[in-house]
C-alpha cells in the first residue's frame, strides 16, 4: 500500500486517543470523531512473498503487525521509504552542491 494510506491511516489512529489535548489536534487538522479508529478495531497482516528453491511457487509468510496509539509500521513500506529517501538525498546533493550527502 502507499505510505500516505498507511500514514492516514496511523493519523485516525492517533486522533482516536484518550489524551485530552488530541481533541484540540484533531479539530486544527479538520478530523471529525467519526473518522477516528479505535486500534482495537484494526487487524493488520503483513504478507511476505518468499521464493522457493525451486522457483516454481512463492511461499507466503503471513504475519500479523503490532498496532499501538501511534499506528503501524509495514516493513515493506518502510524500507522502501528508507531506499528513496537515501537516493533522493543524493541525487539532491550531486545535482546542487556535486557532492554526495555523507
Amino acid at each position: 500500500h502507499s505510505d500516505y494510506i498507511v500514514r492516514e491511516f496511523n493519523n485516525l489512529i492517533m486522533v482516536s486517543s484518550d489524551n485530552p489535548r488530541m481533541k484540540e489536534v484533531a479539530k486544527k487538522f479538520n478530523y471529525q470523531a467519526d473518522e477516528f479508529l479505535n486500534k482495537n478495531d484494526v487487524g493488520t497482516y503483513f504478507f511476505d512473498y518468499k521464493r522457493t528453491a525451486k522457483r516454481e511457487a512463492n511461499q507466503v509468510i503471513v504475519r500479523e503487525i503490532e498496532i499501538d496509539e501511534s499506528g503501524f509500521d509495514v516493513p515493506s513500506v518502510d524500507s522502501t521509504i528508507n531506499t528513496q529517501n537515501e537516493i533522493a538525498q543524493g541525487l539532491y546533493y550531486t545535482l546542487k552542491y556535486n557532492t554526495e550527502n555523507e
